[in-house]
């Protein structure tokens, strides 16, 4: 790898000396570029054209270059009216531009000879197709944002109108064709609001303050980093020459809303959101002020459908699970499924193996109790439904509130200078809703958020053939998640953990206990941005770097211990798969795996990202242009300022810290990652009304999320890991052992990472054609990725499987560090495939009608999901064993939005006056219809009886798991007895994900409105709403459990939300 000073710097300074500094990485401008020529086809050097803004009045003018080429780089999304003017020709006027949030809009002009003081004026709306570049997408306009369902008024909900775009019930954020989680990124007026520390989006603005936002999934240009998931691109309102604004108020609540299928009821829901915005001028033409606010506050009942324990097995009677016969013991007694065996009595049997008696009657005496177990069972309450699985449902309360502002001014400085600023303010409190009814069973408290995010732009037209722009933007995010503290230790009896509080309990196929996590980061980043565009011939070529500064103090509070119990302490060693119950474990309190933690103070991590590219789109011919550009990214891994962290070194066997590294870091930054990125847009015959495009680049993958899992944190973390052999508890919980300071870690759990590791990277490539027809858009668009050097989550203290078989079993002394608990490697293993075909259909508010449609048809490979998962390959030595369809696999998703103005009362054509007109006048409808494949379901099996001490593990596939669609039901979803558990100390042959769909989903989403106009004023005007949901109220059912061997394998126990109502008042003025 070449050394930072060899590579980063030489480039910067190439760039800057040859752009006077450059990048803007995301554009909020569109722009209007095309070619000014006679009649005969001659081009017209040095034509004046100007683009006015008809709200603003501001005006932004260039020349034509000796090519006749021209271009308006930073325009405002809006509506313009074009000018072009040469001397001994007509002046040629085109009215009714529209130009939107990154558009490249082309307007070639033939000038007529005549003069100047004559005038040949034209309304019509530019070409819809994108000749000028490559990039797939969709704006979402401001009338969509507007007058679209949207449940929770969240503008970028919208993001999935776009082909290519899926989100899974558990993503937080869309993911964009084939995108990795958390990798896109989310741009306001040119500045990010996504979190550096984890790439998720917590604030967002007003929806109705937002002018209109840009979804690109593919074919992004040089310009672009930081990214392989796409960019989400927004842009805020600015005032205009007329003071406009609006107030507003939506409500909700339960007496309007149906039930849903698992609630006995229909919970509870208080829901008002209002706010308002204003904009005008301060100096017309010139100074301009916006600003808004909403507050959300919502009180809400939480439905809740979980497996609890019975009674009976909290009193340590399994009689009511015992199942049929499974097999026999070593000493030929035979064995039932569930059957509860005394680890008291092993020893060794015939063949050498592990020989256990089971419990008389399958029942557990009191005095074998645990008793900090006895305690924890208790805080488990009985079930309100019959049955061993979902037998326990009811609604808990929860509450959110959350008040925000936006501020922007806009200044026309000169006719040459265009600067605006923006400062958001963001405040977010919510409870968190506890399953179970007594506060002492933990969870957290609540949380609390606060986020600043701000941009200064200024951008300057240098001469007729340059302009540049340069932007500094800044966020700063405060999360705080706050502890129940009603529960004490001494409560409970258990020794040695550290906090107050409730340790957690993971019991496989039951609702868990315990507190969260807790933690109170504060996240920055301070970003510089610049780009300067020249016009040189047929060339628009653009320039520039990016600069970022990502600091970050984390802190987190370690939990007070987490025991994970499992079925195999309590089974038979020959029948480890079938038999023994994690609640009879529970019980004894033999925990299979066993974390505790001293994390109490600060990290604090530094890190820097530095960007430059060239982008040259260059127009070979009227029908031809290409687009070439090349980036350099270098995104430096995290610092820790107090070289608090260390390395587990695989070859040495033990951990280094960072002291004894001599740096304050432990991964060096990869250097060498050049982003080539290629493509072109034709217009076969010169067609107007068709384009054929394509494009290819290489994208890295930003350093989300390193900043919390970039290297261990021993010694200032002393962490506990200790797992079971597959025999032995990991710790009996009445007996927890001690966190004892260590100098070389022994006896504890470890990170590890690659110390010279690459940086993950996407391929990515597309064939798009696109066609006019009429105001319609049609495009179809194949696209395709391969991701390489992706992260996956790793565990290197794993025994081979072939060890463990030769020696009949697996002990902590076979394991490759014996001395240590798990390594944990967030490892750049693993690679990643997607391949789609999407369809679109778009047609823009125009005389009263939006018309959206979008169909995706892909397939979707990976090994793993990414770092954020708790997804662990079977066997870290044979990963072939991990590739398969992702659980991002969704083969099929379609989705149309249309807005439509009832033809009917005044300026409408039909009813036009008098009380009809009154009566029928002023409606509008709109719709969002969603139809998706179910998503792919996880199996695995908790028991894990391959004694390799692998954190995942999953059971064979015997049969076809598919059934017929007559025979599926939320209670058996999928063919149960396809799967058998492996025998021991083997691997089952299931795959994670063997195709096996959960419901599919079909929402259809509705919006009435009226509004009434106030003649006091033009513009003036009511606007009532109702907005429904799922307004069929169509059960979608969420997707079945795969965990093998539980109360619910197979069985559905959630359904997304019933039909709800949402009415709203708006006032415009």
């Amino acid at each position: 790898m070449l050394p930072l000073k060899s590579a980063a710097l030489p480039l910067a300074l190439v760039w800057l000396l040859a752009a006077g500094h450059g990048l803007r990485a995301q554009s909020i401008f569109g722009a209007l570029q095309g070619t000014v020529t006679d009649e005969s086809g001659a081009v017209l050097p040095n034509a004046r054209i100007l683009a006015r803004n008809s709200a603003t009045g501001v005006a932004v003018s260039t020349r034509s270059n000796e090519a006749g080429v021209y271009f308006l780089g930073e325009l405002r999304p809006g509506v313009y009216d074009i000018e072009v003017e040469a001397s001994g020709f007509a002046r040629f006027v085109q009215r009714g531009v529209t130009v939107r949030v990154e558009d490249r809009v082309r307007l070639d002009v033939a000038l007529k000879v005549g003069q100047v003081t004559e005038s040949m004026e034209v309304v019509a709306e530019a070409a819809l197709v994108q000749t000028e570049n490559n990039t797939l997408g969709r704006v979402i306009e401001e009338n969509a944002i507007k007058q679209l369902p949207l449940r929770g008024r969240n503008a970028f909900e919208l993001v999935l109108l776009t082909p290519g775009v899926m989100q899974r019930s558990d993503d937080e954020l869309p993911r964009l064709s084939g995108g990795r989680a958390r990798s896109g990124e989310y741009v306001l007026d040119g500045g990010s609001i996504t979190t550096p520390r984890r790439g998720q989006l917590f604030t967002q603005p007003n929806l109705d303050a937002i002018q209109e936002f840009k979804v690109q999934t593919s074919g992004l240009s040089a310009e672009f980093s930081r990214t392989v998931g796409g960019v989400v691109n927004a842009t805020l309102k600015s005032g205009t020459n007329r003071f406009a604004g609006n107030l507003f108020e939506f409500h909700r609540n339960n007496s309007i809303n149906a039930r849903n299928f698992f609630a006995a009821s229909t919970p509870k829901l208080i829901q008002n959101n209002f706010g308002g915005m204003i904009g005008g001028p301060i100096r017309r033409d010139r100074l301009f002020f916006f600003g808004d606010f909403e507050c959300f506050r919502q009180a809400q009942e939480s439905l809740y459908n979980l497996t609890v324990p019975t009674p009976a097995l909290k009193r340590g009677d399994f009689r009511e699970v015992l199942g049929a016969q499974v097999g026999a013991d070593a000493l030929g007694r035979t064995v039932f499924r569930n059957q509860i065996f005394d680890p008291q009595t092993g020893r060794p049997g015939p063949d050498g193996r592990i020989v256990r008696d089971p419990f008389p009657n399958n029942m557990i005496p009191s005095a074998r109790f645990d008793p900090p177990a006895t305690k924890l069972m208790a805080l488990y309450p009985d079930p309100n439904l019959p049955g061993l699985a979902q037998n326990l449902r009811g609604v808990r309360p929860v509450r959110t509130d959350n008040n925000k502002f936006d501020v922007r001014i806009d200044w026309r400085a000169s006719d040459k200078d265009l600067v605006f600023g923006r400062y958001s303010w963001d405040h977010q409190y919510s409870d968190t809703a506890r399953p179970f009814p007594a506060s002492s069973t933990g969870g957290a408290r609540g949380n609390f958020n606060r986020y600043l995010t701000g941009v200064l732009s200024w951008t300057r037209t240098l001469s007729p053939t340059t302009m540049n722009d340069a932007r500094l933007s800044y966020f700063r995010g405060i999360q705080e998640r706050l502890l129940s503290l009603n529960q004490t230790l001494a409560d409970l009896g258990i020794p040695n953990l550290n906090l107050v509080g409730l340790p957690q309990v993971s019991v496989p196929g039951y609702a868990g206990l315990g507190d969260a996590q807790a933690f109170n980061p504060v996240e920055m980043q301070f970003q510089f941005q610049n780009i300067t565009t020249f016009v040189r011939g047929r060339h628009i070529i653009k320039t520039g770097a990016d600069v970022r500064s990502f600091p970050i103090n984390d802190l987190q509070l370690q939990f007070t211990g987490t025991y994970a119990f499992s079925a195999v302490q309590t089974a038979d060693p020959r029948n480890p798969g079938t038999t023994g119950h994690p609640l009879a474990s529970l019980l004894l309190g033999h925990a299979n795996a066993f974390d505790n933690s001293t994390l109490r103070g600060r990290f604090y991590y530094r890190s820097k990202y530095f960007g430059a590219f060239v982008q040259d789109d260059f127009k070979i011919t009227p029908n031809l242009t290409v687009n070439a550009g090349l980036r350099y990214d270098v995104e430096q891994n995290p610092r820790e300022l107090r070289s608090q962290g260390s390395n587990f070194d695989l070859n040495l066997g033990r951990p280094v810290t960072m002291r004894e590294l001599g740096r304050n870091f432990i991964q060096f930054t990869d250097r060498v990652n050049f982003a080539p990125r290629f493509g072109f847009a034709w217009r076969p015959d010169g067609a107007r009304s068709t384009v054929i495009r394509s494009h290819y680049g290489i994208f890295y993958i930003p350093l989300t999320g390193r900043a919390t899992s970039a290297f261990a944190r021993f010694p200032a973390d002393q962490r506990i890991g200790i797992q079971s052999d597959g025999l032995n508890p990991a710790v009996i919980i009445s007996q927890t052992p001690p966190i004892v300071p260590s100098v070389d870690g022994k006896g504890q759990a470890i990170d590890n990472k690659n110390e010279r590791a690459k940086l993950g990277y996407f391929q990515q490539w597309n064939f798009d054609l696109q066609h006019q027809w009429g105001q319609f858009l049609l495009q179809a668009s194949y696209v395709g990725s391969v991701g390489r050097f992706l992260m996956m989550n790793q565990d290197w203290n794993v025994i081979p499987i072939e060890a463990v078989q030769r020696a009949g079993r697996g002990t902590q002394a076979m394991r490759p560090y014996p001395d240590y608990g798990f390594i944990l490697a967030h490892d750049e293993r693993q690679n990643s495939s997607y391949n789609a075909l999407q369809l679109g259909v778009e047609r823009r508010y125009r005389s009263g009608f939006f018309f959206s449609v979008s169909y995706t048809f892909s397939k979707f490979l990976d090994y793993n999901e990414d770092n954020f998962s708790q997804m662990f390959p079977m066997d870290p030595y044979n990963l072939r064993l991990e590739r398969g369809l992702s659980q991002s696999h969704f083969p099929h998703r379609f989705v149309t939005a249309a807005v439509y103005d009832l033809p009917f009362g005044k300026g409408r054509g039909r009813l036009s006056s008098g009380p009809a007109s009154w009566i029928a006048g002023g409606w509008q409808l709109s719709s969002i219809l969603t139809l998706e494949s179910g998503e792919q379901v996880w199996i695995q099996q908790p028991t894990n009886t391959s004694q390799t001490f692998s954190r995942g593990f999953r059971p064979n596939l015997v049969a076809s798991p598919v059934l017929p669609k007559s025979e599926r039901s939320i209670d058996r979803w999928f063919n149960t007895a396809a799967f058998q558990a492996p025998p021991p100390l083997t691997f089952g042959n299931a795959s994670k994900f063997p195709n096996i769909q959960g419901p599919g989903l079909a929402n259809f989403d509705v919006s009435m409105i009226r509004y009434f106009a106030i003649p006091a004023r033009e513009g003036m005007k009511f606007e009532l709403r109702g907005d429904f949901f799922n307004v069929l109220n169509r059960v979608n059912f969420a997707p079945p459990s795969g965990s093998f061997g539980t109360p619910g394998f197979a069985r559905i126990g959630s359904a997304r939300l019933p039909r709800s109502i949402q009415l709203g008042l708006k006032f415009w003025f």
